[in-house]
């Protein structure tokens, strides 16, 4: 009798658990994409967490970041580059200053962005890309590949890195970014 009214308590518990993770996936799973992307970056800001902040930025489109910043900046009620500042300057870690830059031109440059590419501009980046494989880069190179990064759409930038390729079989775009980030 004791272990059936113990049972029972506990099965009760959790199934008033269950019940709360169904109504917190159902309610992530009705919501549109930019605003759960906003509510991705802000549990990545608190605390801090490179990695996941990283993976939200560099791997949605650009027409994508322009709809997430809206969303955050309704839902939040502050521009999402201003709380990804806050955060990294308010943090114990010392994040390096390229990070952030890139984050910050993946924001600002996004609806930009979205429409970039064309031949002449690719040869640019090609040159640029290869200095920065032959040099040590400075602040300033740095920041062209910076710009490079945050300023193309993925379609150029995967052009970029087949020129790359194509032009010296062991560089790549990939590789010039590990090198200089």
């Amino acid at each position: 009798q004791a272990y059936q009214s113990e049972l029972g308590k506990e099965l009760r518990e959790h199934r008033s658990i269950l019940k709360k993770q169904a109504a917190k996936l159902e309610e992530l799973l009705l919501r549109p994409k930019p605003a759960l992307d906003a509510l991705s970056v802000h549990a990545a800001l608190q605390p801090i967490n490179l990695s996941a902040l990283t993976e939200q930025l560099c791997t949605s489109l650009p027409c994508s970041l322009v709809q997430m910043c809206e969303a955050y900046r309704d839902t939040y009620q502050k521009p999402i580059d201003t709380a990804l500042r806050e955060a990294l300057h308010t943090s114990s870690q010392a994040p390096k200053a390229a990070p952030l830059a890139l984050f910050e031109g993946l924001l600002q440059n996004a609806s930009d962005a979205s429409s970039f590419s064309n031949t002449s501009q690719l040869e640019r980046d090609a040159t640029i890309c290869a200095q920065m494989q032959q040099t040590t880069p400075d602040g300033d190179a740095v920041m062209q590949l910076v710009n490079v990064l945050s300023r193309r759409t993925r379609a150029h930038l995967r052009r970029l890195d087949a020129m790359m390729a194509q032009r010296n079989p062991s560089g790549s775009l990939k590789q010039v970014g590990t090198q200089v980030l």
